[in-house]
């Protein structure tokens, strides 16, 4: 199997994880199969051990992947709704070498299961205050795919009683309070069915960034209307962060399925088959009446927005030094 091969010189990839279910060799296999000149490996919830290994996976290789890390919640001060001791938790991540922070409590079953609070609760004030006067980028897991509320499809982890509308109002009271916060809403904050939203809340917050990372909806929704997402990806082409969501559990066949599907979305008019599907031998899923995927063939310039330039401007060019 033949590494990706891109348009663009220069890729980063914003959004792959790190469980520690396979080597750390598997996962490095499988970056160089992606093919992109560098990666954002972003911490995981439900590992303790999961800042450890980012370390050593930037000290293994330091020029070749940013590392965001998870923060840890104190049942008691969460009772209490203080969070003051998160700033400490930032602090330390950044003198440890941490490039960002990552994010998973705005995940439903977060919310269930660690902390209750929603993000404009005063639990997170302190944390969003230094976190936007110092400029240290986190990317965030708000809400999910909408269908996860689909009262006819019911799924447990979704059933804590908040809407969807209600995450994404939390997502703008945050933006609304702190302007200058540097934030990257993974997964394209779920609204690709819903772009004028979308590019409402883009206007309204200069500092707000989405990525690519996969669930496909946003796939299957643009690919209805190519034309149309053409068009948003080249109005908001500074604001769209590149990322496939690869980890280490992923077969290479998987993982080639990632990047491959990604790049003939972004750089080619061509339909293609769901290769995720495909490499866990099920059948594609038919979502927003279509099955197959439609690529939006952007320009020149705006795949070299999309695909490294924007996060340079997030998080930096060069992943920080681990002291």
């Amino acid at each position: 199997m033949e590494p990706i091969r891109w348009k663009t010189k220069n890729v980063i990839d914003s959004h792959v994880h790190f469980e520690h279910n396979q080597p750390f060799q598997h996962f490095y296999d499988n970056a160089d199969l992606a093919n992109c000149t560098k990666y954002a490996v972003l911490g995981l919830p439900f590992l303790a051990e999961q800042n450890d290994w980012l370390l050593e996976i930037k000290r293994a290789q330091p020029k070749r992947f940013f590392i965001f890390g998870r923060l840890f919640h104190d049942p008691a001060k969460v009772a209490r709704g203080d969070g003051g001791y998160l700033v400490e938790q930032v602090e330390h991540l950044m003198h440890a070498g941490f490039d960002g922070v990552k994010m998973w409590e705005g995940k439903p079953v977060q919310r269930k299961t660690v902390v209750p609070w929603p993000f404009d609760h005063a639990y997170y004030r302190p944390y969003w205050e230094y976190m936007a006067a110092r400029g240290v980028p986190v990317t965030v897991h708000q809400g999910d795919v909408a269908t996860c509320w689909n009262p006819a499809k019911p799924r447990e982890n979704y059933a804590d009683g908040a809407s969807f509308e209600s995450y994404i109002r939390e997502a703008e009271a945050v933006l609304a309070a702190h302007p200058k916060l540097r934030i990257s809403f993974a997964h394209f904050l779920w609204l690709s069915p819903w772009l004028d939203r979308l590019d409402r809340m883009f206007r309204a917050y200069p500092e707000m960034r989405i990525d690519l990372a996969m669930g496909s909806e946003y796939l299957h929704c643009l690919s209805n209307a190519p034309a149309e997402g053409r068009q948003f990806f080249t109005t908001w082409q500074h604001r769209i962060l590149y990322g496939t969501d690869i980890n280490d559990n992923n077969s290479f066949r998987m993982t080639h399925g990632k990047a491959e599907m990604l790049r003939l979305f972004l750089e080619t008019d061509e339909e293609f088959e769901n290769l995720t599907a495909l490499a866990q031998g099920l059948e594609p899923p038919v979502l927003h009446g279509r099955s197959t995927f439609r690529g939006l063939n952007l320009p020149p310039d705006v795949l070299e927005n999309v695909m490294a330039r924007n996060f340079e401007e997030f998080a930096g060019a060069e992943p920080k030094p681990v002291p």
